[in-house]
């Protein structure tokens, strides 16, 4: 069935959709998939959103919607995870900026009111995708993301495992066998914080064991 912006912008109440077209970006993805790319990754932008918005709500729509086309051609769907928050994230959870790209909308995962924030709103996501096969799901903790307070400080091997053990049993609920990806893009940049060094110890002891 076509997709018409004209139509889902009176469903959502908006005046105008501002993105590119269905078929443009289904035939991107057929290029793609020619070309041999058999991963796909699609964000949200959530920090430029409010949850529940009509704004938040297309953005949702045509998300399933390219992944579900990108499926039919043989592609694997990679979703992304990070400490971000929504543009009306409450400031009192919000993240210490890590010296790193930040949106300022991220949440401390050392706050367990902003654990729970974060589990609240990856379930909704999740919730969206869950007729989804999600093959792999990314721990994303820099540019943008992090956290630079002294409880999650390296944000990297510690802010960012609190997060993990909150949201991989949850992400197991809904796909058992996704595989967990654990981004270091950034890791050490500036100088040495023990970040790689950390990170190997709790693969060798078993805190990495997720």
């Amino acid at each position: 069935k076509p997709f018409k912006t004209k139509e889902l912008s009176g469903q959502l109440g908006v005046s105008r959709l501002s993105f590119a077209g269905a078929e443009f970006m289904e035939e991107y993805l057929e290029d793609l998939a020619l070309l041999g790319y058999n991963y796909l990754k699609l964000g949200l932008g959530s920090a430029a959103k409010i949850a529940g918005s009509p704004e938040h709500a297309a953005a949702l729509i045509r998300r399933k919607r390219l992944i579900t086309y990108a499926s039919e051609l043989g592609m694997d769907f990679c979703h992304g995870v990070g400490n971000f928050g929504y543009a009306d994230s409450p400031k009192e959870l919000r993240a210490t900026d890590t010296g790193h790209s930040f949106f300022g909308t991220e949440i401390c995962t050392s706050n367990p009111a902003g654990l729970d924030y974060l589990e609240k709103k990856y379930r909704a996501d999740f919730e969206n995708l869950k007729d989804v096969k999600v093959k792999t799901v990314q721990f994303w903790s820099y540019d943008q993301g992090g956290c630079g307070c002294k409880n999650c400080f390296p944000y990297g091997v510690n802010g960012m495992f609190k997060l993990a053990k909150r949201l991989v049993p949850v992400i197991k609920e809904y796909w058992p066998d996704a595989k967990i990806m654990w981004v270091t893009w950034e890791f050490d940049k500036y100088e040495n914080i023990g970040e790689w060094e950390t990170l190997y110890k709790k693969i060798n002891n078993g805190e990495a064991d997720f």
